[in-house]
């Protein structure tokens, strides 16, 4: 039992020292972009960037607004025909709404609710969508959730809105906003491309909007956290049960 309750209180340690660190962590710049396909979600303002904490891009505003960017132009030869850019909100448990309001600099309307739940297989397969591009699958989404709020998600409701549709050069999406909709702790953002025409990539032709062109890798997409002052409200009640477990450990037992 001794043994039990030094290991749990190491492990509570730990974790409160992790907390302690992520809320404390200062904003750092995001990753540079090295393929100029990947899409980048940029917070708003820009001169406040979002916090990049061992890879993950986070954010404690429960009503972000941001922009979706993308580093140069793409490859000369490696695609012709028109784009599509979507925008994808993975919300963690279900309970979401049926819909709310997407703005942003081309298009504004409603976000589409999809059928069922992803919990399973990659985003791509889930929105029926041809895997033109890597795409993570549902444990990761699953593990950025954690990182971002401390729980990780049984499934998501998914939401997608297409941003600007038959467009042939890319141009900066944002700032992009959801009026007075707040969205729950481990809520994921993301951008991604379709093809909107019989488009042809590296010589061979595919079908209208079934492949995936590119999208935000986890690192370049978006995950709501909390604060950083109720990180260290965690971080303080994790160290003080591990200091309780520790000092019943080191008391002496009473002999009867």
């Amino acid at each position: 039992m001794r043994r039990l309750r030094s290991a749990v209180a190491v492990l509570l340690a730990a974790g409160a020292t992790a907390l302690f660190v992520l809320g404390g962590a200062p904003a750092a710049s995001a990753d540079t972009i090295d393929d100029p396909t990947n899409l980048h979600l940029v917070c708003e303002p820009a001169s406040l960037p979002c916090p990049t904490i061992n890879g993950i891009q986070m954010t404690s505003d429960t009503t972000p607004t941001f922009t979706i960017t993308q580093s140069g132009a793409l490859a000369p030869g490696w695609y012709s025909g028109t784009l599509d850019a979507w925008l994808g909100v993975l919300w963690p448990n279900g309970g979401g709404p049926s819909d709310f309001s997407v703005t942003s600099n081309f298009l504004s309307g409603s976000a589409n609710l999809q059928a069922g739940d992803f919990s399973s297989g990659t985003l791509w397969e889930f929105l029926g969508l041809t895997n033109g591009t890597a795409s993570p699958n549902f444990s990761a989404y699953q593990d950025k959730s954690l990182s971002a709020s401390g729980t990780a998600p049984s499934s998501y409701k998914v939401y997608t809105f297409m941003l600007r549709g038959g467009f042939p050069d890319w141009e900066d999406i944002g700032p992009i906003s959801f009026g007075s909709q707040e969205f729950p702790l481990g809520t994921i953002f993301l951008g991604y491309l379709t093809n909107a025409d019989s488009a042809v990539r590296y010589g061979s032709t595919f079908a209208p909007d079934e492949l995936v062109l590119n999208s935000s890798p986890l690192s370049e997409s978006l995950a709501v956290t909390p604060e950083p002052g109720s990180l260290v409200l965690l971080g303080t009640g994790l160290l003080g049960a591990a200091t309780g477990l520790r000092r019943r450990r080191l008391r002496p037992a009473t002999r009867l």
